[in-house]
């Protein structure tokens, strides 16, 4: 539930947003879809998977924490490039 929370909330404040003011002529449909919903779906999917993987210790053993806080960091990039600029 966090992680989907998270990942609306900081793609759809910041991709958003962005191609908005970048390209205001943009079709909603490719805008909702192309640039918010499918980098949603990669983070969101993504992260679901480790934690399922690594559940415990992911949320317990501050090894996996650091782990699972590179990997969010990473995805939050690529989702944020993806959604902004592809």
């Amino acid at each position: 539930m966090q992680e989907a929370l998270f990942t609306t909330f900081i793609i759809g404040l910041i991709v958003l947003p962005y191609r908005i003011v970048v390209n205001p002529n943009e079709p909603l449909p490719e805008l909702i879809f192309g640039r918010f919903v499918l980098p949603w779906l990669v983070y969101f999917t993504v992260m679901a998977i480790f934690i399922a993987l690594k559940y415990p210790g992911s949320l317990r053993d501050s090894t996996w924490i650091q782990v699972r806080g590179i990997v969010a960091g990473l995805l939050v990039m690529f989702s944020l490039c993806g959604g902004m600029f592809f």
